[in-house]
């Protein structure tokens, strides 16, 4: 996807979804339990759990940045008061600075799940 699409897409199921897709079966959680990982059950059939609400629960979203800290990547989270309501950012790089172009960026979005679910995704295409 480019960073277009992704940017154009709103937190919720089809964010979540992506995210997935990406990360694949890497969470567990209390109560979120496994993101979007396919099982086998007992009468040999597959099954689906959702994908967790990574893009619009910020416990959720925790989970994806401590996978991309996990892959050495360094995260910087920036939210700016904005008449009552907050910018959020997030900026995801390599640990080892290279150049510019492999960092995201400051990604803008209206919650901080939205912008750290769009900056990973953008991080790992």
């Amino acid at each position: 996807m480019t960073k277009e699409e992704i940017m154009a897409i709103k937190a919720g199921r089809e964010l979540d979804e992506l995210v997935a897709e990406v990360f694949g079966d890497i969470f567990q959680h209390p109560y979120l339990g496994k993101l979007y990982h396919q099982f086998k059950g007992e009468n040999e059939d597959y099954g689906w759990h959702a994908p967790a609400p990574v893009s619009t629960d910020i416990t959720a979203a925790w989970l994806v940045l401590q996978r991309l800290l996990d892959q050495k990547f360094r995260v910087e989270l920036l939210a700016i008061p904005n008449n009552g309501k907050h910018a959020c950012y997030c900026d995801i790089m390599p640990s080892e600075i290279g150049g510019a172009d492999e960092r995201t960026g400051l990604i803008p979005a209206d919650t901080m799940p939205e912008a750290i679910c769009k900056a990973a995704l953008l991080a790992k295409r």
